[in-house]
């Protein structure tokens, strides 16, 4: 299921930019989800205060949402993760347009950053955003934030707003003309978090080259899981197949060496002592009447008191009157 998330800064039990955070998530869901109703975020935050995490000042609440709605709210005390260094990187294919919940493209980006803090992504030419932030340049004038950035932050679309910022295609070699750069964020306020432009650093060919090497294989990876796992239940049913016949196989190969085996015991008892042949098909009534006789025999023992003993038809003969013996 695709999921998207919204981090909201709350200083101090004021929730922040809440009206740009609630516009950006019913456009969201509109856009995946046209039949979608609008949310309002305000019905899903708690107060704060209430639930004593105001004492920590800044909070940052991370609200999960998709189709059905919102599916998580969580709080937690908001620290900033400081950061000196950029390593400029190349991925011209990234896509951001939206606040997923999955990140994996960035992650993958962020782990070729070398020795820096993080990165700050050129797309087609054009510098993007950081891996958590938009960034803004000074030429000592005026401020500037790149035109196409991978995500439209709320705090970037405030600045706008206010005549703070100014958009602007920026390009890699348009750094040297800036000396100063700024990152901020839902989280990150303005003039919070800022580096100098020297210490945006180009990463070597040699990086790109082995991150478009783990894009390939990435994709590797999900063709052989995906088509790999399909080859392998067919495997495996054609296996319990060939298993299966092979068993009745075995079976019925055991069902006639069991067979021979009996009809050689057979011969041989035959040949070294008397045995009572096996009763023939038209002698089977004959044994099933005798059964029944036995039976009625010790039935009628039973009722002439003799039943707790083992009683044999000769036994109960012996015991009955002469009379009776004659059957009258």
């Amino acid at each position: 299921m695709c999921l998207f998330i919204e981090t909201i800064r709350i200083d101090h039990g004021r929730v922040c930019n809440l009206s740009r955070h609630n516009r950006r998530l019913n456009d969201t869901r509109a856009h995946f989800w046209p039949e979608s109703t609008p949310l309002q975020l305000s019905d899903y935050l708690h107060s704060i205060c209430e639930t004593g995490i105001c004492k920590a000042g800044i909070v940052k609440a991370r609200v999960v949402y998709g189709e059905k709605g919102i599916e998580d709210i969580s709080y937690s005390p908001y620290a900033m993760r400081h950061v000196h260094s950029l390593a400029l990187m190349q991925a011209d294919h990234i896509d951001y347009t939206y606040k997923s919940a999955g990140r994996e493209p960035l992650n993958r980006l962020f782990a070729l950053r070398g020795a820096c803090d993080d990165i700050l992504i050129v797309k087609q030419g054009l510098l993007t955003d950081t891996s958590i932030a938009n960034i803004a340049l000074s030429d000592g004038t005026h401020w500037y934030t790149p035109a196409h950035p991978l995500l439209k932050g709320t705090r970037r679309a405030a600045l706008l707003e206010e005549g703070i910022l100014q958009e602007k295609d920026i390009r890699p070699e348009d750094l040297p003309s800036f000396s100063t750069a700024r990152l901020f964020n839902a989280m990150i306020d303005w003039g919070e978090l800022e580096l100098p432009v020297r210490n945006i650093i180009v990463v070597p060919l040699l990086v790109h080259i082995v991150e478009m090497y783990l894009q390939r294989l990435h994709r590797y990876i999900y063709f052989v899981h995906r088509y790999g796992q399909r080859n392998n239940q067919q495997y495996q049913r054609q296996t319990e197949d060939i298993g299966r016949k092979q068993m009745e196989t075995d079976i019925d190969k055991e069902h006639a060496d069991h067979a021979q085996q009996q009809a050689a015991d057979t011969r041989h008892l035959h040949g070294t002592r008397q045995v009572e042949p096996l009763p023939q098909v038209g002698n089977l009534r004959r044994l099933h009447r005798r059964r029944v006789l036995h039976v009625l025999f010790l039935q009628g023992a039973h009722q002439l008191g003799i039943g707790q003993e083992t009683v044999g038809i000769a036994s109960i003969i012996s015991d009955m009157p002469k009379t009776a013996r004659r059957g009258g």
